[in-house]
C-alpha cells in the first residue's frame, strides 16, 4: 500500500481549475458517512465472541476515524482554497488520489469489522455435550417419556 502512495505521479496542470467545491464537499460527506458507519458497526462488534478480534476491530475503527478526522480537516482547507479559486488542477488531482487511497483504507477496515461482527456468538454456537451427561440407560433408548418417570 505504501508503494502505491509514493510511486504515484500527478499529471494535473498547475493552472487554476474550475470550482471543485462539489467534489471536495462530497469527500467530506463520505468521510462523515464512514464516521456514522463505524459508530453503527461498533454496536455489532461489541457482541463478537472472540475478545482479541473484538479489540482489534475496535482499534482499527478508532484509528480509521482519527485518520478520517484529519482528512476532513485537510478537505476543509481544500474546500476553502477552491472557494477562493486558489485550487489548481494539480491540487485537485492530488485530492482525488488521496481520497481514493483513504477510501479503500476505510473499505478495508469496514470489511474486517463486518467480518468480526458476523462471527457467531456463543448463544448461536451449539453447546458441547459433556460426556457425563450421557448415561448408559439413555443410549439406545427410544422412549418418549422423560427419564426417571415410571414406565
Amino acid at each position: 500500500m505504501v508503494w502505491a502512495i509514493y510511486s504515484w505521479t500527478n499529471h494535473g496542470s498547475k493552472k487554476y481549475g474550475p470550482d471543485g467545491s462539489v467534489l471536495i464537499s462530497t469527500f467530506i460527506t463520505l468521510y462523515g458517512l464512514f464516521f456514522g458507519g463505524f459508530g453503527v458497526l461498533a454496536g455489532f462488534v461489541r457482541k463478537a465472541p472472540y475478545i482479541r478480534l473484538r479489540v482489534i476491530a475496535i482499534l482499527f475503527m478508532v484509528e480509521a476515524t482519527i485518520v478520517d478526522l484529519f482528512r476532513v480537516v485537510n478537505s476543509t482547507e481544500d474546500f476553502y482554497n477552491t472557494t477562493i479559486r486558489k485550487l489548481t488542477f494539480f491540487q485537485l488531482h492530488d485530492d482525488m488520489h488521496d481520497f481514493l487511497v483513504y477510501f479503500f483504507l476505510n473499505l478495508g477496515v469496514s470489511a474486517f469489522v463486518l467480518m468480526v461482527a458476523c462471527l457467531p456468538t456463543s448463544a448461536a454456537r451449539p453447546a458441547a455435550t459433556p460426556a457425563a451427561a450421557i448415561s448408559d440407560d439413555s443410549v439406545g433408548s427410544r422412549s418418549t417419556e422423560p427419564r426417571g418417570s415410571p414406565a
